[in-house]
């Protein structure tokens, strides 16, 4: 009851603005549940995000307006809300998902990228595509059509699951299609047309833990119940333990040669 009350009051209050028709698209409620702004997935991810966009000279205090495709339940737009005073637009194509989106500032749309709209495009100083493109079948080809909705100059921050051979149940339980290599994620950008500041690995400590849960999870033919041992922390303190052993990691580790995420922080030329 009290995560609910708690859960009410960080839900964005904007009405969903629908730019594409509907369509039968829902990811599984259980990975949402779990995945609070307290999940020290969540937490760590931003972290390591947020470093990578201030070394880029992406600073908190200018007013970025900015695009998350695949939001889903708008998490990181609430940590960023948190720590800048920039704007993000959530889009999705979730239902429910978008019913329940997070954050203060920002409109939220029912939006197929595809679909290029005239109102979205070129509008924004900023692009986040935060472990969306696994989930796409021709991921090339939605990283073009995704990239032009930002102003010339704009910024983009990429995060993509890896490495590609911890591929599991898990991932196809959550409707992964691949997991990735870094050399792969930068394969599949434009040639032209942008430029690249930051890339990396994170989260190498983790690869482990997630070595077990591929293995645990050969012998579970349950989808919601992969999700749930395989991403929810059976206790807070746990949670708490995770976070704060990723940080160790990141310590220890600054520039890891693998890891369990990837990112690519860059932009668009000005033209």
């Amino acid at each position: 009851m009290l995560e609910d009350l708690i859960h009410s009051a960080y839900v964005n209050s904007h009405k969903i603005q629908y730019l594409s028709s509907k369509r039968s698209h829902t990811f599984a409620d259980t990975w949402f549940d779990a995945a609070s702004p307290q999940h020290f997935w969540q937490r760590f991810r931003f972290e390591v995000l947020f470093q990578g966009m201030t070394k880029s000279g992406l600073y908190p205090e200018q007013a970025y307006r900015c695009i998350d495709i695949g939001a889903g339940r708008g998490v990181f737009r609430w940590l960023l809300e948190q720590d800048t005073s920039w704007t993000v637009d959530c889009v999705d194509l979730d239902q429910q998902a978008l019913d329940n989106c997070l954050g203060d500032r920002g409109d939220n749309f029912y939006y197929d990228v595809f679909d290029q709209h005239e109102t979205m495009l070129n509008k924004y100083d900023g692009l986040f595509l935060l472990d969306v493109l696994e989930h796409v079948h021709n991921p090339a080809a939605f990283l073009d059509v995704s990239l032009t909705h930002l102003k010339p100059g704009g910024f983009f921050v990429i995060n993509v699951p890896t490495p590609a051979w911890l591929f599991g149940r898990y991932d196809q339980a959550v409707g992964h299609h691949k997991r990735y290599q870094l050399d792969e994620l930068i394969a599949e950008l434009p040639r032209n047309g942008i430029s690249i500041s930051q890339v990396g690995y994170w989260g190498p400590g983790m690869i482990p833990v997630l070595l077990l849960r591929k293995l645990l999870d050969f012998f579970v033919r349950d989808k919601e119940r992969i999700i749930r041992s395989g991403f929810e922390p059976p206790h807070p303190l746990v949670g708490w333990m995770m976070l704060n052993y990723f940080r160790l990691d990141r310590w220890l580790i600054a520039h890891p040669p693998i890891g369990i995420g990837a990112f690519v922080i860059g932009r668009t030329n000005k033209r």
